[in-house]
């Protein structure tokens, strides 16, 4: 330990470090001079904690903490650190508030089998607080469009109602009203992946999103790669700012049929054949979305309760027991279309209604059915 401090004081130019596999009980708190750190590798130790001078390594982008079995908790994180993969830590307990002093958060957050985290947090309470975050400060710098996407890998088995769109499998047919184009903030994506028996898991087992308009393909993304075997049902959440078109692909995409709608297809896919989708859904932001969220936020703080329910936890604790958690579910609320839709759009009805990433490697932006609106009737 005293021989790793001593190594890095001097070292202000280093931008890599790796420190994998060398049994570390403890990180010095030294670590904080190294300020042009950029990649910090820090998998398979065995401390508990991190040090409190983590927070001053302002460049710091990536940090690996993989297979860190006995670490419980994570101190203060650099404001602008974008991607961290904690992967089989399955002691952590709690993760720091990632949204303080008007910091947008980390892009990637991959925390495949960290079973204890949904017993204190609620990521899916974090991810559409990210959501919301960023379309308020995109708004804020008067950008017309949203520019980050965002994605968390957490054990999960239900879709959070927040999403209109949900159905089993890994595809869905859904109509966006055309009257709300220019108030189009991106797109949400949530779906629940588990390990098939007897496959094992190699590393380019991606989870990838694609989109199509009126029949044509006009987005895709290659996001997470799991490379270990996941214990249980795990959430793929995912967002993303609508992709820059000119305008003949605008119209394109926003083609109305005779009823003012665009009909949008959407299909997730793992490459390889370890992982199975088990159930997906899909939202379109809108800028009115985020005075939905600050209402209902609002409204569960004052009342003291939790704006989302129906996401049925059920993990492994190591001790082959299994613990299920309900949180409440957020009710949609899009007052300008919500059950306009034909053909008895208005009802969640595709899903039981709800009982049943090694390293992010790279994120770039580049089956018909009746999908249903969820109703505030239910």
């Amino acid at each position: 330990m005293d021989f790793l401090s001593s190594s890095l004081l001097g070292l202000c130019s280093l931008t890599n470090l790796d420190l994998a596999g060398c049994n570390l009980k403890a990180i010095p708190n030294d670590i904080g001079c190294l300020f042009s750190l950029t990649s910090l590798y820090l998998s398979g130790n065995n401390f508990v904690s991190l040090p409190e001078s983590m927070c001053q390594l302002s460049n710091l982008k990536w940090m690996q903490l993989n297979n860190c079995t006995s670490l419980r908790s994570l101190s203060k994180l650099p404001l602008n650190i974008e991607v961290i993969g904690a992967n089989n830590c399955i002691s952590l307990e709690m993760l720091p508030d990632l949204f303080k002093n008007d910091s947008l958060g980390p892009t990637c957050l991959t925390l495949q089998n960290c079973f204890k985290l949904p017993d204190n947090q609620d990521f899916n309470d974090m991810f559409l607080a990210r959501i919301k975050k960023h379309l308020q400060v995109s708004l804020s710098l008067g950008l017309s469009r949203p520019r980050i996407q965002y994605q968390i890998v957490i054990p999960g088995s239900e879709i959070p109602e927040w999403f209109s769109h949900q159905r089993n499998g890994a595809d869905m047919n859904v109509k966006e009203p055309v009257h709300l184009q220019n108030e189009w903030m991106g797109m949400a994506v949530c779906t629940v992946v588990y390990t098939q028996e007897h496959y094992q898991i190699h590393k380019n087992n991606h989870l990838s999103f694609y989109l199509k308009a009126n029949g044509t393909q006009m987005f895709s993304t290659s996001g997470s790669c799991i490379t270990t075997e996941v214990l249980s049902d795990h959430h793929w959440l995912f967002y993303s700012p609508p992709p820059i078109y000119n305008e003949k692909g605008m119209e394109l995409f926003w083609e109305c049929d005779a009823n003012g709608f665009t009909q949008i297809d959407i299909r997730i896919e793992t490459t390889g054949s370890a992982l199975k989708e088990e159930k997906c859904g899909f939202r379109m932001v809108y800028k009115n979305d985020i005075e939905d969220l600050n209402r209902i936020m609002v409204q569960c703080s004052n009342n003291n309760i939790t704006p989302y329910e129906g996401i049925d936890v059920v993990h492994h604790n190591f001790d082959n027991s299994a613990v299920a958690i309900e949180v409440n579910k957020i009710k949609r609320s899009r007052d300008d279309y919500d059950g306009i839709g034909p053909s008895g759009e208005g009802s969640s009805n595709d899903i039981p209604n709800p009982k049943r990433i090694q390293w992010l490697t790279e994120l770039m932006a580049h089956g018909n059915s009746d999908c249903k609106e969820s109703s505030d009737s239910d």
